[in-house]
């Protein structure tokens, strides 16, 4: 019996001995036939220069990058990235791939639009500028990633997890962020007008003079979040908690608050009108924009 077990033990070590010969052996042919390069020479694509930073759009006068647009990416792709740190204005655009793992990158500038990624990880990476607007990605780890100024323009990101992430100044037009995990996010001035983000986990999140015009955000969890100064018009905060939540000077014109619960939080100088505050729940710490009585006439539950 022992003697079976060793033979069958030698014989998975020898397969991934082989499978490692293989694999490394496919980098070199797919660098010699022109497929897949990682030429360390090789400069990021910069478009324009622009008063934030670098446009990473397309192969400009800078000199080639690594380009794998519209490719359909087998299992051995992932183990060639791995060698690889600067991926920085590579373009992956329309690739169809199962999973890709990027921990610790440089993908500044990288374009991913309308890529189909099964798995995506890209936690701890630098991602800022980079494009991901309509890309569909089954599950991705956003988490602690570098992405300022990124692109998320109608991507499917249900189930994401963003936590820690700087996103500040992205753009999330249009993205679907359902049951995403936003914990702790700075998301400063993000544009994110028309989001699907119910129940998302947004605790200590900072959204300070962002754009969430018509979001959808129902029954998501904002304990502690900060949106002063952002732009509210519209957006449905139903069922959502948002208990010692910040809004200082945000516009909250036709947002809806519809049973949410508001204990705690600081609405003293918002702005807007046509606010829907029907069974929304407040105590003696929530700062309202108008008194306690006025509070009770618009439907709203004061908790002792």
């Amino acid at each position: 019996m022992f003697l079976n077990v060793s033979k069958f033990l030698g014989k998975i070590l020898i397969f991934d001995v082989l499978f490692l010969i293989l694999g490394l052996s496919s980098i070199a042919i797919g660098a010699s036939r022109g497929a897949v390069s990682f030429d360390s020479n090789l400069h990021y694509c910069v478009n324009q220069e622009t008063a934030v930073g670098p446009v990473y759009l397309k192969k400009g006068g800078a000199g080639p990058c690594h380009d794998f647009s519209d490719e359909r990416l087998g299992a051995l792709f992932g183990l060639k990235l791995f060698f690889v740190d600067d991926l920085n204005g590579s373009s992956f655009q329309g690739i169809k791939v199962k999973k890709l793992k990027f921990k610790g990158k440089s993908l500044e500038g990288a374009n991913f639009t309308k890529s189909q990624i099964d798995h995506l990880l890209v936690k701890s990476s630098v991602l800022s500028f980079s494009n991901f607007s309509e890309a569909a990605i089954s599950t991705a780890q956003f988490q602690d990633v570098m992405a300022h100024s990124a692109r998320f323009m109608a991507t499917n990101l249900h189930g994401s997890d963003l936590s820690r992430g700087r996103f500040n100044n992205a753009f999330f037009e249009q993205a679907i962020l359902t049951s995403a995990n936003l914990t702790s996010i700075e998301c400063r001035q993000c544009v994110l007008k028309g989001v699907k983000a119910q129940q998302v986990q947004a605790q200590n999140a900072h959204f300070e003079e962002a754009d969430f015009t018509n979001a959808e955000i129902k029954f998501g969890k904002f304990k502690k979040a900060i949106f002063e100064g952002a732009n509210l018009q519209g957006a449905d905060f139903s069922s959502a908690e948002l208990d010692g939540a910040q809004f200082k000077g945000a516009n909250l014109g036709g947002a809806i608050f519809h049973t949410a619960s508001l204990i705690g939080a600081d609405l003293s100088e918002v702005k807007g009108d046509d606010i829907k505050w029907r069974f929304a729940k407040f105590d003696s710490a929530t700062k309202l924009p108008f008194t306690h009585d006025e509070a009770v006439e618009h439907g709203m539950i004061f908790i002792p």
